[in-house]
């Protein structure tokens, strides 16, 4: 008996009595030149056999792996799980598969991940890194299409998808000015580089803030530790929790004279802000609130109520997915396209 592993395009047109040309067609969705019963005798000789094409193969004669790349900084914040599943999902509608590599935030191993990608002939690349815009530019250019994603916009020549970070930030600071706050904490991490949408977010902080340095509003940002899990500790590094824990201090003792709000630049660390509050015995008031971007809906669950910036980062990957897919079936150059979404704002 011959082995279903070992079964050929060339076996299943001996079965069916065609040429292997016609099942290579069937295969690729080609049926223009083929009748329904030809069709159907080859879809039944292919679910006997349990054959299985061998996309590599076909992918080496066609350049088409049915491949795309998605390059993140690190899997482990926040939202790469949103990113990662919406790209999967939008994918696989598609029959494309996806495949994930993960940075660390190192520009050099971004690089020879990206060109391991490369070596699998990936049909395209969607980034959500802050690095290396000129070997994207290139890449672009020359290779395969790139799609930027939720990372500042550094070039024109390159198509992106982001979120309108500076738009929503500038208006919860102006919200919370106009609600009486005088003294502004923005909070953000270390780390980061100059692409990074938590970089936009922080500028746009500050800025607005600025704008209402005249009417006695003052602002200060602080900067601190990413929150990696210790391994030898099994938990948060402590260095980490202290530093938010006095900077609830000091914005406690500030309310005191004035109404002061920490503001949340960094997703990753509204759930700890909110619960290092709680723990501290610190409760939000009318003269002490925590705001800014919220991706667990946290918010929902604080009294009183803390106004949040919620991003549509679903949309993002399948926005930017469907852009990539568009350019890789494309008879020719498109245009380069710019997407911006907006933020849901709940203000209270």
């Amino acid at each position: 008996m011959q082995n279903k592993n070992n079964i050929t395009i060339r076996d299943i047109a001996d079965r069916v009595g065609v040429s292997k040309t016609t099942i290579s067609r069937y295969l690729n969705g080609k049926y223009q030149y083929m009748s329904k019963e030809t069709q159907l005798r080859i879809k039944e000789a292919i679910e006997c056999a349990n054959f299985r094409p061998n996309k590599l193969a076909n992918s080496l004669k066609t350049s088409k792996s049915g491949l795309i790349g998605l390059v993140l900084s690190d899997v482990t914040a926040v939202l790469a799980p949103y990113i990662i599943g919406s790209v999967s999902s939008t994918a696989g509608k598609h029959d494309k598969q996806v495949i994930v590599v993960n940075t660390n935030g190192n520009p050099e191993r971004e690089i020879s991940l990206v060109n391991d990608l490369l070596d699998q002939q990936v049909e395209g690349l969607l980034v959500g890194s802050g690095y290396n815009s000129d070997y994207y530019m290139g890449l672009n250019e020359t290779r395969c299409p790139v799609v930027l994603i939720s990372r500042v916009k550094e070039s024109r020549s390159i198509d992106s998808v982001y979120i309108n970070h500076r738009e929503a930030t500038g208006l919860l600071i102006e919200h919370l000015i106009a609600s009486g706050f005088k003294r502004i904490l923005i909070v953000s991490t270390l780390g980061h580089d100059e692409s990074s949408t938590i970089t936009d977010r922080e500028r746009a902080a500050v800025n607005a803030c600025e704008r209402h340095r005249g009417e006695g509003v003052e602002n200060s940002l602080f900067l601190i530790e990413n929150n990696k899990p210790n391994a030898s500790l099994g938990s948060l590094q402590a260095k980490h929790v202290e530093q938010i824990q006095d900077i609830l201090k000091l914005a406690n003792a500030e309310s005191r004279k004035e109404k002061t709000a920490i503001f949340v630049a960094a997703t990753v660390l509204m759930g700890e802000f909110l619960c290092c509050s709680y723990q501290l015995g610190i409760p939000l008031s009318d003269r002490f609130t925590i705001a800014g971007y919220d991706t667990y809906h946290y918010a929902a669950f604080v009294t009183p109520h803390i106004n949040v910036i919620e991003q549509p980062i679903m949309e993002v990957g399948k926005i930017a997915t469907e852009r990539l897919l568009e350019r890789i079936s494309a008879a020719e150059s498109l245009p380069v396209q710019e997407t911006i979404l907006k933020c849901k704002l709940s203000l209270q």
